[in-house]
């Protein structure tokens, strides 16, 4: 009788082990996306005011809110900002646990410079959106395949522009190896890692902990829990299989998701990369406003 319960006890942590790494690496309820704070991520006092600039003009802009169905059966929420009628729509992604205010800000500014509409959904498990596994841009991706057909039935199928920073730069990349409608046009893609393992991999290590040991545990956890592979799709697969114009963005002073990610991914695809000197993770708009807003510029309009 004592060796079955010390069997059960063992098999019982075991699962609980993997449910506390699944709990750190991928869940995410709205009640805890609530909790986050949106911080201030430098210390320089003008960047520090560009931010707040950038997102106060994202925070006042009045939007419709939209909400769809995504093929799982779950409601997506996203928020709707019109600039100009018969203009294309820049469909906006923000990243892993964070928020569109925190994200998207810069996008947006240079989105309304050129009269172009945004937009932005909650990520899934994120926000109001339904959901409690984030799954690095692997179920995403089909998220943003959802919003595209709901783009094309509600508005006259306009050009479309598919961006997103950190998760969802990873995002629009993976969406980049699916079949699109011919009106999307361009993806711009801000410092994405080159596949959710290498990312998850990464911070393991930064985390003084042996990877390789614990990283099939976590991955065991994501297939359990969250009903999906880490290792089963990654940006670097969907950028070699897309036929589109795709620029990639990377601060060379990005210590999160490094800047060689972007090489990983620009040599497996048809991409530009926009490399901004000292800018950490998300910031270059912050690091170089004027470089990043006349490349993002270029490109939206050599393809519009």
């Amino acid at each position: 009788m004592v060796p079955i319960i010390i069997s059960l006890s063992i098999i019982l942590f075991f699962f609980v082990f993997l449910y506390v790494l699944y709990y750190m690496t991928f869940q995410n309820s709205p009640a805890r996306h609530k909790r986050r704070r949106m911080a201030l991520p430098v210390k320089d006092k003008k960047q520090r005011a560009k931010i707040r600039e950038i997102r106060e003009k994202l925070q006042n802009a009045p939007y419709d809110e939209i909400t769809i169905t995504n093929r799982e059966g779950k409601r997506l929420y996203g928020r709707y900002y019109h600039n100009r009628d018969n203009a294309p729509i820049a469909l906006m992604f923000h990243g892993y646990r964070s928020k569109a205010l925190s994200d998207c800000g810069g996008g947006y500014k240079i989105c309304c410079d050129l009269g172009i509409n945004v937009l932005i959904p909650d990520q899934r498990a994120h926000g109001s959106s339904d959901g409690r596994s984030i799954t690095f841009g692997i179920k995403e991706r089909l998220d943003c395949l959802d919003w595209i057909n709901y783009i094309n039935e509600n508005y006259n199928t306009p050009d479309i522009f598919l961006v997103g920073v950190s998760m969802g730069g990873a995002t629009v990349l993976m969406a980049s190896g699916e079949e699109l409608p011919s009106n999307v046009k361009g993806i711009i893609s801000d410092c994405s890692y080159s596949s959710p393992q290498a990312i998850i991999r990464k911070v393991i290590t930064d985390m003084n902990i042996i990877q390789r040991v614990v990283f099939p545990l976590v991955r065991l956890s994501g297939m359990i829990y969250g009903g999906f592979d880490v290792c089963s799709y990654d940006a670097m697969q969907a950028v070699s299989k897309s036929k589109l114009p795709i620029l990639l963005i990377h601060g060379e002073g990005d210590d999160f998701v490094p800047y060689s990610m972007a090489y990983d991914i620009k040599k497996n695809g048809d991409c530009s990369l926009l490399s901004v000197p000292k800018a950490t993770h998300g910031l270059s708009y912050i690091y170089d406003t004027k470089k990043y807003t006349e490349t993002v510029k270029k490109f939206i309009k050599n393809l519009s």
